[in-house]
């Protein structure tokens, strides 16, 4: 389980999702900044768009992150 930030209509938001891999990406809820409370109930599918492209952009930097880390253990 993991959690990105994002901005959408200027709140910042947090969306927690769970990723085995690129092609099974579940987006478990989306929360306010301070507040733990799921409101991805309430919003839009502009908003949601918005919490799988952070998603998508955090599990490329993740990945970019573990091949660098590879490439110095074999130096």
């Amino acid at each position: 389980m993991a959690n990105v930030s994002f901005m959408a209509h200027g709140i910042r938001l947090w969306a927690e999702y769970n990723a085995s891999d690129y092609d099974d990406i579940e987006l478990l809820a989306i929360t306010l900044d301070k507040d733990s409370t799921n409101i991805e109930p309430l919003l839009g599918s502009d908003v949601i768009e918005l919490a799988y492209s952070a998603i998508d952009i955090d599990l490329v930097e993740i990945e970019a992150y573990r091949r660098e880390c590879q490439q110095e253990m074999r130096v």
